[in-house]
């Protein structure tokens, strides 16, 4: 069982419920619509990890902004396309002031690699999760 499947299980949410409330106009609504931000730091692809996944375009240095998660109330590719990893290579961050989520590495990441997240960092302290 992956990292992921066991951080759901520790929640106690059912896979099949998750992937339905994802796929809902319910989510869509509390989390907003996904939008092409034009950010040229990654590109979205086909993943080995799930569906697709988010590739850097370019070396990331550790520390450096990488793109948006959420804009204005609306999630970016990053957002929505960022995979899970228990071996992250960068993190999202809320800022306090508003709805915004900042993606940034957490260690060098190289051109055509994916940018992964532990979603254990950010996932449960945002409304739409819980």
């Amino acid at each position: 069982m992956s990292d992921f499947f066991d951080m759901l299980q520790e929640q106690n949410i059912d896979v099949d419920d998750l992937n339905k409330y994802i796929n809902s106009k319910e989510f869509e609504l509390k989390a907003g619509p996904v939008v092409d931000d034009k950010n040229k730091n990654y590109v979205v692809k086909e993943s080995s990890i799930e569906g697709l996944g988010v590739f850097a375009t370019r070396q990331i240095i550790k520390g450096e902004h990488i793109g948006y998660g959420i804009i204005n109330n609306t999630r970016t590719f990053a957002g929505r396309y960022v995979n899970h990893s228990s071996y992250h290579n960068a993190k999202f961050y809320y800022f306090k002031d508003n709805n915004n989520m900042i993606l940034i590495a957490d260690k060098v990441i190289n051109k055509g690699e994916e940018i992964v997240t532990n979603y254990r960092h950010h996932t449960y302290s945002k409304e739409y999760y819980e």
